[in-house]
């Protein structure tokens, strides 16, 4: 690494460090908030995924801002489980643990919607993240399914109307058919 480099890497773990001594010494301060979300923004960059799921989720504040940072801490733990060496697998209590957050993510969200006049001006904000946190949900459970029979709902429950309720999600099309071809094959249906 050259002299910036290494300069911005160590600048970069004293912020760290810094927000980190803020949270302990200070949680109820009224911007305790924005420090756990660099604490999450730098644990993601730096592949700690169960910590950046953790501060992530300790964000408090705005109702949009909070919702985003769910969606932040869900990502993390999806990654925690996706982004492994080959041959270090997790368990189903890790699976299950990451399908939680990402279920408590779209319920939160649902409740954000019904709270926001109706449902007004959220789409924007709202369906790229519940479109992503469904297909992330859906790879989680055809995981566990391959485990458990009697996982509710199913991968294939999961995506079922997929393109109906995000038609503006195009992008996620193809994970979403590999995910329905996959589940439907072990189901062999």
């Amino acid at each position: 690494l050259s002299a910036d480099d290494q300069a911005r890497d160590a600048a970069a773990l004293r912020y760290s460090k810094l927000a980190r001594e803020f949270v302990d010494t200070a949680p109820g301060h009224e911007n305790a908030w924005e420090a756990w979300f660099r604490l999450g923004e730098w644990h993601r960059d730096h592949r700690q995924y169960l910590d950046c799921a953790d501060a992530f989720a300790r964000v408090r504040g705005d109702a949009a801002f909070m919702l985003k940072s769910r969606f932040q801490s869900s990502q993390c733990a999806f990654q925690s489980i996706t982004d492994r060496d080959p041959g270090d697998d997790p368990d189903n209590d890790e699976l299950a643990n990451a399908l939680a957050s990402l279920d408590g993510f779209l319920s939160h969200s649902t409740d954000f919607r019904k709270r926001t006049s109706a449902g007004r001006g959220t789409a924007g904000l709202l369906d790229p993240l519940e479109a992503r946190a469904t297909v992330m949900a859906a790879a989680l459970a055809g995981r566990l399914e391959a485990a458990s029979e009697s996982l509710k709902p199913s991968a294939v429950d999961r995506l079922a109307s997929f393109e109906q309720q995000f038609p503006g999600q195009a992008d996620l099309l193809l994970e979403v058919l590999v995910l329905r071809a996959y589940s439907f094959r072990r189901l062999r249906d």
